[in-house]
């Protein structure tokens, strides 16, 4: 599939607002969508080699930047694996003791899920 060089700029308005912002507060962390990898390279500050895969970056691994295919990928994947939404929801956010013992009960349940 031939891509055209305008289909790249789909990020430009994101990564516009994310340095701006950045440039007023360098210590605030963002999280921006990205629809092609290869625009973080445009993100990253003091890049010497635009030759990494996009997972290596610091913003990638610090969540400030996911790509938006993840996510098309990520609701495929529920749908056929509806523990992933629960084990989403774990890493989102603080879980109280019941929700704890509700994933224990279901891991013990299912123990192909470990």
């Amino acid at each position: 599939m031939k891509r055209d060089l305008n289909d790249e700029m789909l990020d430009a308005e994101s990564i516009y607002i994310y340095k701006a912002i950045k440039k007023c507060n360098s210590n605030i962390q963002i999280i921006t969508e990205l629809y092609y990898q290869s625009n973080i390279d445009f993100l990253m500050p003091n890049l010497k080699s635009n030759a990494h895969k996009h997972k290596y970056t610091t913003l990638y691994a610090a969540g400030e930047v996911y790509i938006s295919s993840f996510i098309d990928t990520l609701t495929c994947q529920a749908y056929f694996n509806p523990n992933i939404v629960t084990i989403l929801q774990q890493l989102l956010r603080e879980n109280s003791e019941d929700e704890d013992e509700e994933v224990i009960r279901v891991t013990m349940a299912n123990p192909d899920l470990v």
